[in-house]
């Protein structure tokens, strides 16, 4: 099985979810990730990602609060 064909099996057992980092790192070892991006559980992208939300989408009152 290539990594794609065990990636899209994970993501059907994940549901509507994406896969976790470490489920992917444990069903596919060859592939090698060297950073999570992911906003959630990245403590870098978090703050970002709170300052641009306000900016853009609060203070612009694109969306309500």
């Amino acid at each position: 099985m290539n990594i794609i064909e065990k990636y899209r099996k994970l993501k059907i057992a994940a549901g509507s979810h994406q896969p976790s980092i470490e489920s992917i790192k444990s069903q596919i070892p060859e592939l090698k990730i060297i950073v999570d991006a992911c906003f959630l559980s990245n403590p870098y992208a978090t703050a970002l990602f709170i300052e641009y939300f306000k900016k853009e989408l609060i203070d612009t009152e694109k969306i309500n609060h």
